[in-house]
C-alpha cells in the first residue's frame, strides 16, 4: 500500500446519510447531531459537528490543520463519528 500525505491546503470532504436500523427512513431534525473526531495518541480532536438536513444527509469539510496539531505529529487522520 502506497503512503499518501496530504498538503496544508487539501480539504477532506465527508458526506453521511443516517437511516434508520431495519428500516433504511430517513433520520432528520434538531434531535440528531453527527459529530466527527480525530483519533490520536493521548485526546482526540474534536472536529466540527453537523446536523442532517430533512434528507438525512451531514456534510463536512475537514482539512490538515484540523487533525494535525500543532507539532503535526500525526499526518494521516483516523476518522470515527459519534451520532
Amino acid at each position: 500500500m502506497n503512503s499518501v500525505e496530504l498538503s496544508k491546503q487539501v480539504s477532506i470532504e465527508v458526506k453521511v446519510r443516517l437511516i434508520g436500523k431495519g428500516n433504511d427512513e430517513t433520520m432528520a431534525g434538531n434531535a440528531i447531531s453527527v459529530t466527527p473526531y480525530d483519533k490520536d495518541g493521548v485526546n482526540d480532536d474534536f472536529l466540527e459537528g453537523s446536523m442532517p438536513d430533512e434528507e438525512g444527509l451531514a456534510k463536512f469539510v475537514i482539512s490538515k490543520s484540523d487533525f494535525s496539531g500543532t507539532l503535526n505529529v500525526d499526518d494521516k487522520p483516523d476518522f470515527y463519528f459519534m451520532v
